[in-house]
């Protein structure tokens, strides 16, 4: 007897019902780890790995698709049996932790954030990462740094440290459970985009300042898919910028 393969299903949503595409950019964060317990297996690449896949098969379907730019509008497209798993690349340094910590204090992105294809979508181009993943290890095993740059059109910083916190919680879950199918998440998987209808409304979604309705006549550039225009901002927040913002976030 032949059992036949459970059916493909497709399926879409369109972007640009949250002004988030405009924003076709990789936001990128550097995560420090120092192990102080000395751990033998500390983040073990291939337990990264599995967990974020997971993850993102299981509850942020999404981000296991594809954009896909058609006439006018923008989707993103995944399907029930074809993941677009997350890239995470991985490497060991040999320096010590606090040279490591200084290029965390320093941005020094090339060395340890992964590197980033064009995030401008376009007709041609369907194949963007949603997230990406780069972890530098110690050869001392002192820390270990997570480089993760994702697709800002596809969610913000909400959603993004919602993510972190969910894979996080899986991961610990899948660790001397690899046979696990069920999971229990801290947080629902959400994507926190401010639909456009509540732009008028304040009071229905948190504040976001990039959100703020603007006069499109007096805008410069005026968005329009399939366009390979590209626009690369790097933040530059010093140590001693980001003990103040600390203090003031204590306050």
């Amino acid at each position: 007897m032949t059992t036949d393969a459970p059916e493909t299903t497709e399926t879409r949503f369109s972007i640009l019902n949250n002004p988030s595409y405009l924003y076709q950019v990789y936001s990128s964060y550097m995560l420090e780890y120092k192990n102080n317990l000395n751990t033998d297996e500390f983040f073990n690449p291939e337990l990264l790995k599995k967990s974020l896949n997971i993850l993102v098969r299981k509850y942020y379907k999404p981000v296991a698709g594809w954009f896909q730019a058609h006439d006018d509008d923008i989707d993103v497209v995944y399907y029930s049996d074809k993941f677009n798993d997350p890239p995470i690349s991985t490497q060991v340094l040999d320096i010590d932790y606090k040279t490591l910590s200084r290029h965390v204090h320093n941005n020094n992105i090339d060395l340890l954030i992964p590197a980033a294809p064009s995030a401008t979508i376009t007709y041609e181009d369907n194949d963007i990462p949603m997230i990406m993943v780069k972890a530098t290890y110690l050869k001392s095993n002192e820390a270990m740094v997570l480089g993760v740059s994702y697709h800002h059109s596809l969610m913000d910083g909400t959603a993004f440290w919602t993510f972190m916190a969910n894979w996080s919680a899986l991961c610990k879950q899948l660790h001397g459970k690899s046979d696990l199918t069920e999971f229990d998440l801290p947080h629902p998987p959400t994507f926190e985009f401010p639909n456009v209808s509540h732009l008028r409304n304040p009071s229905k979604t948190f504040e976001h300042s990039e959100y703020v309705l603007v006069d499109a006549d007096k805008c410069v550039m005026k968005f329009q898919p399939g366009t390979e225009k590209i626009v690369v901002t790097v933040l530059e927040v010093s140590v001693e910028q980001q003990q103040t913002l600390r203090q003031q976030a204590r306050n």
